[in-house]
């Protein structure tokens, strides 16, 4: 076999990854270890890369990183293989949810991305901005899916158009609009069926019952759930244990209490034999609420410091408030603590150090927060009880050099590092924000 078709056999291995055909990618594999007797440097460099991406595939990411760590870019930064030498240690960082890590490598990935075809450039956006979303950079994820979207649309990859449509609904999710979102998964759905890939319509199938479900329409978010559960391989560990907790959740607030309790017992005994902490602690506060209220102090209070130790403030949020309501508020907090002139309760067991910038739940370790972050938080706080537009804000903190939706962005990234406290700071519909003391 020459070096033509030798490169195409790793080219399809890669397309056979890249569309999580797992079968298929096995077989390639076994076919790359028997049969490809590579002398050509660079296919050999490839053939390792590849076999990176392969590991990534399958999540052994150890390993994964083993064999990437032993590996050398090519000496040309102009050279193919460059390109993909730093997209997959980007590639193994986001799926070690390391973000930044990813980003940096991916903008050495991009120096080089213009030299390949139109499909490898929309994985490369798309991969970008799959990144910098879960780095809540809103508005440059939006323009990278959107990009990647048309490069993917030119050749008709049914896949990764439904792959972008689905980041753009998740994206019109985090914002509320509802409608717009669901178009978004609508278009998601139409084009994960035309390109008849069973896991990834799963995937959309769930995020739909999942905006369906945090926005309260159970009723609506229940067929989904059961739609997709039985379809997921065991691979999909994550989502079993995520799916056993929406179907319990919708069942209990639809008054179905014996499915609830059904789906609530199957779904701890999962999650604890496969060591999702996470959904442990999720299944577990919903048995406190709707099963066992007596057990909702200590529950609560462990599952809050287990978010707040893994720094995820979404959940640390949700919780806290919803802690907060069932118990028809918590004592409020004495203000100023009396611990120093720049340490200031800014509510809900948070405490802000205004010249060293950092904020503390308790005696939680100290988070620190940016100049920008700082310095905004001293503007809210300063301002109490004032409705502040995006304007203002924008003029006082960076001198009207952002838009107001990078005041909103700004803002969201405040609120996901305050946890407990960041219901203190609202957006009001009319426009504006207002920051309330408890």
């Amino acid at each position: 076999m020459n070096a033509n078709k030798q490169k195409q056999v790793l080219d399809d291995w890669y397309e056979a990854i890249k569309n999580f055909e797992y079968e298929r990618s096995a077989q390639l594999n076994k076919r790359v270890d028997a049969d490809l007797l590579l002398k050509d440097e660079d296919l050999i460099l490839y053939r390792q890369l590849l076999k990176a991406r392969y590991l990534i595939l399958l999540k052994d990411h150890d390993k994964a990183a083993l064999l990437l760590d032993g590996l050398h870019p090519p000496a040309n930064e102009h050279h193919w293989l460059h390109y993909y030498f730093y997209f997959f240690h980007g590639h193994l960082e986001y799926n070690r949810k390391n973000y930044k890590k990813a980003l940096a490598f991916y903008a050495q990935a991009e120096r080089t991305v213009s030299a390949l075809n139109d499909e490898e450039c929309g994985e490369f956006y798309y991969k970008k901005a799959s990144a910098l979303y879960r780095d809540l950079r809103f508005e440059r994820s939006r323009r990278d899916a959107a990009k990647a979207l048309a490069l993917f649309a030119a050749h008709a990859h049914y896949k990764r158009m439904a792959d972008c449509e689905n980041l753009l609904g998740l994206h019109f999710e985090d914002r509320g609009e509802l409608e717009s979102a669901h178009n978004h998964y609508m278009k998601a759905l139409y084009y994960i069926r035309k390109a008849k890939n069973t896991s990834s319509e799963n995937i959309i199938l769930y995020n739909i019952g999942v905006l369906y479900a945090n926005h309260r329409h159970f009723a609506e978010a229940l067929p989904y759930f059961k739609r997709v559960f039985p379809k997921w391989r065991e691979t999909d560990n994550d989502f079993i244990a995520q799916t056993y907790y929406f179907l319990s959740k919708c069942c209990f607030q639809l008054g179905k209490t014996v499915q609830g309790k059904d789906y609530l017992d199957k779904g701890l005994a999962y999650a604890i034999s496969h060591n999702n902490v996470d959904y442990r602690h999720h299944l577990k506060l919903l048995e406190a609420k709707f099963v066992d209220p007596a057990s909702r102090q200590p529950v609560y209070q462990e599952a809050v410091s287990h978010f707040i130790r893994n720094h995820d403030w979404t959940f640390v949020n949700e919780y806290s408030r919803e802690f907060i309501s069932m118990n028809n508020g918590i004592a409020k907090e004495k203000r100023p603590c009396q611990q120093g002139a720049d340490l200031v309760s800014v509510g809900n067991h948070l405490y802000f150090h205004a010249t060293e910038s950092w904020i503390a739940f308790d005696k939680q370790e100290r988070i620190g927060l940016s100049r920008k972050e700082s310095n905004l938080l001293k503007f809210f706080i300063a301002h109490e009880g004032e409705i502040i537009s995006a304007a203002v804000i924008a003029a006082e903190i960076w001198k009207g050099s952002i838009q107001a939706s990078g005041v909103r962005q700004a803002i969201h990234r405040l609120k996901k590092k305050l946890g407990p406290a960041a219901p203190l700071i609202v957006g009001r519909p009319q426009g504006g924000y207002v920051y309330t003391s408890p």
